[in-house]
């Protein structure tokens, strides 16, 4: 092995042990340095990678309608408005609803 790739060697072992044993608050810290510096291109391609799970994080298998119902619900609920059942209660009302 000659010393060009005793140097790659070591360099790829401090870039595998830093990535390792950074806390994620210095990941996203280098990250964001990174980014305030990175051209178009890079951040282009880095939101590419990203926009899947960009994606996931901003969708809901509801719909708008349903989540307003929900918050609606919820407020109602914390104020004291609404009224909450036990599992119980609820499967007495449905079976009872059943039989008639």
């Amino acid at each position: 092995m000659d010393l060009r790739e005793e140097v790659n060697q070591v360099d790829k072992f401090s870039n595998f042990t830093k990535s390792n044993f950074m806390t994620t608050s210095a990941m996203r810290k280098q990250l964001i340095e990174y980014m305030a510096d990175a051209d178009d291109k890079k951040i282009k391609g880095l939101y590419s990678l990203l926009e899947e799970t960009l994606q996931e994080k901003n969708t809901s298998p509801l719909t708008v309608e349903q989540l307003a119902f929900l918050d609606e619900e919820r407020r109602k609920y914390f104020s004291g408005e609404g009224k909450s059942y036990t599992w119980n209660e609820m499967k007495e009302m449905i079976l009872h609803k059943k039989a008639s």
